[in-house]
């Protein structure tokens, strides 16, 4: 599976329309996403998993509310409508899936959710979406394709409170099935060239 490009509206943090399009040069195809803390590396991560799943979660793994995923000050200017739109490529196959709610006004405001799915342009009926999803990216293994390295930081807070030979083992087995080793490398190389 190859994202060409993820569209949002209104999607959390992100207010109005946002597009990010990944690297397509099939020598170099890697995006990394960095910034400080609260800055929506998460958010972008969440509109992903949303997009394809329909769920997006906290730091804690717990879903977050239908009406907490509108970003709250396009909502309070009565714009009422969320929506995340993923182009991606699986084998030779174009995918576009579109997942959006709106908010219907008044005391209640129930959303209505809808997802619109294309395979190389032709809509794919709504109860075959999810088992074509899951056929090429299972919800189980999202979690390695959807990392937030922020977590491997409380992770390793954790292994130091531990302490033990196996919990720093573990660590670097984890950082190296992720490649971080590479990417520190990348990132002070990157430091060093700054500075020359």
């Amino acid at each position: 599976m190859k994202i060409n490009s993820i569209s949002l509206q209104n999607w959390m943090v992100f207010k109005g329309d946002q597009k990010i399009i990944f690297p397509s040069n099939k020598n170099s195809n890697v995006l990394v996403i960095f910034g400080e803390n609260m800055r929506g590396k998460t958010c972008l991560l969440n509109s992903l998993r949303w997009c394809l799943y329909g769920k997006a979660l906290n730091r804690q793994k717990v879903t977050i509310e239908t009406n907490k995923l509108i970003n709250s000050e396009a909502f309070s200017d009565g714009d009422r409508h969320v929506s995340v739109e993923l182009d991606f490529q699986a084998d030779s196959d174009e995918y576009f899936i579109k997942r959006e709610i709106e908010f219907s006004e008044g005391k209640n405001q129930f959303p209505n959710v809808k997802i619109l799915m294309k395979k190389n342009n032709d809509v794919i009926p709504g109860g075959k979406v999810e088992d074509i999803i899951d056929y090429l990216m299972p919800e189980q293994l999202s979690r390695f394709f959807l990392f937030d390295g922020e977590l491997l930081r409380e992770y390793e807070d954790l292994v130091v409170a531990e302490g033990s030979t196996q919990a720093t083992k573990i660590k670097q087995s984890i950082e190296k099935n992720l490649g971080l080793p590479v990417l520190t490398n990348a990132h002070r190389a990157l430091l060093d060239i700054k500075k020359k």
